[in-house]
């Protein structure tokens, strides 16, 4: 997957992409949480915003970043963080899941801006998630 990809489709993740009608835009982090589907659902989107991330590690090296970028992760964060603590909406196993997620996201996106390097900056969900280890080495091949 190319970075131009990467990024288009983390903009489906965080909602903020005007093409409603995309099935991407459905399957999205944020979307998920909003009409909530079940912690699979959930998972599926988490472990390919991980992956976008790692797709553009080296954007968050820069000196100038990309404000579109930062402000899909805000979203995916933030509301991620916001509507997954609300009680009402969901029960505690869940609660916990989605702060787990979160959590992921953020971590090596702290990392790589702070010029972690990217091996290291995924040694949290790699350690977590040893199957998905492979699959974010093969995204950087391609």
């Amino acid at each position: 997957m190319d970075k131009e990809e990467a990024k288009r489709r983390l903009s489906f993740h965080s909602s903020r992409n005007e093409d409603i009608e995309n099935p991407l835009w459905e399957s999205g982090f944020v979307r998920s949480l909003r009409q909530f589907r079940g912690e699979q659902h959930l998972e599926t989107a988490f472990h390919e915003v991980i992956q976008l991330i790692y797709v553009l590690a080296d954007c968050f090296q820069k000196e100038r970043l990309e404000k579109a970028v930062i402000a899909d992760l805000w979203a995916i964060v933030h509301l991620g963080k916001s509507w997954g603590s609300n009680e009402e909406m969901f029960i505690p196993s869940e609660l916990q899941q989605i702060a787990h997620f979160t959590e992921q996201i953020s971590y090596p996106v702290f990392c790589l801006l702070d010029g972690t390097d990217c091996e290291t900056a995924f040694d949290l969900y790699i350690h977590e998630y040893p199957e998905r280890a492979q699959a974010l080495v093969e995204l950087r091949k391609k």
